[in-house]
């Protein structure tokens, strides 16, 4: 696997080159941690509730930048790309909240 770096609103990001899905999976598992902690930490809420909210707001933020800062345009041709991406980084958010809830206990 090679890792290149994407430049986003100009900060370099690195991802997996060829592994469009994996990085973003990556990605909404990263900030679905750091949200869970923070939401644990701060507001009583439990983590994994926390990680499930930070995974998919990740996932909509991240489309939002696509769309805007990066000026991707919707198609009919990339629609489902656009669609798989979202859901392959709320996924991401996923994995962290069923961590906590059924192996740290």
């Amino acid at each position: 696997m090679q890792i290149t770096y994407q430049n986003i609103g100009g900060v370099k990001l690195p991802a997996i080159a060829g592994h469009d899905k994996l990085t973003h999976f990556i990605y909404g598992a990263v900030a679905a941690t750091a949200t869970g902690g923070i939401a644990a930490t701060f507001s009583g809420m439990p983590f994994a509730s926390g990680a499930l909210i930070g995974g998919a707001l990740t996932a909509i933020a991240k489309e939002i930048i696509d769309y805007t800062v990066r000026n991707k345009q919707v198609t009919q041709a990339n629609i489902i790309d656009t669609i798989l991406d979202f859901f392959a980084t709320a996924a991401g958010g996923v994995l962290p909240a069923l961590i906590a809830t059924y192996l740290v206990r």
